[in-house]
């Protein structure tokens, strides 16, 4: 069984999986890494050369590929449980912790982190904290309804999120 991290970008989903992964002694992988590699460029480039639906189509590969292994930690897109059919290979698969902070939380850390700025392109015209803003309204009920089990991570260090997540993987309720 794998374990799946989602949320919205900035909650730490890449930053604690490995966290989680060494804990339980599980190998980490990014899904928008594997993306990116499948791809041979950045998310931003891809998004800028071929739109957002060959994204989501390798996005759904790569959730494909990591469904049919086990014992993984992994790190999903933002976007990822958007589609019914990543949900169900998330299901099938494994277990999902969503991971969610304040708008003002996530942009705060969005927007400090040159990394995500330079590799993830705006997904709507507006860009910025009205993104993030818009984008929850939609995406906060897919993830809460598609999650085994929710964290806020607004105010805990990763290492703190990590423990949780560790915790409740152990634990008999999430079976």
């Amino acid at each position: 069984m794998n374990l799946y991290l989602i949320g919205y970008r900035g909650c730490g989903k890449s930053t604690v999986a490995p966290l989680v992964a060494k804990s339980l002694g599980r190998k980490f992988l990014d899904a928008d890494d594997l993306v990116e590699a499948k791809a041979d460029c950045s998310i931003a480039k891809l998004f800028a050369q071929y739109g957002e639906p060959r994204f989501r189509e390798l996005e759904t590969e790569v959730i494909s590929e990591l469904a049919e292994q086990s014992q993984l930690v992994v790190a999903l897109g933002g976007g990822a449980p958007m589609f019914e059919s990543n949900r169900e290979l998330m299901a099938r698969s494994g277990k999902s912790i969503w991971l969610f902070a304040e708008t003002s939380v996530l942009w705060e850390r969005i927007s400090s982190d040159k990394s995500t700025l330079d590799r993830r392109p705006n997904l709507t015209d507006t860009g910025g904290r009205a993104e993030v803003e818009e984008l929850l309204l939609v995406r906060n009920p897919v993830y809460e309804a598609c999650a085994d089990c929710k964290l806020d991570v607004g105010s805990l260090s990763p290492e703190e999120v990590a423990e949780r997540v560790v915790t409740w993987w152990e634990s008999d309720d999430k079976n």
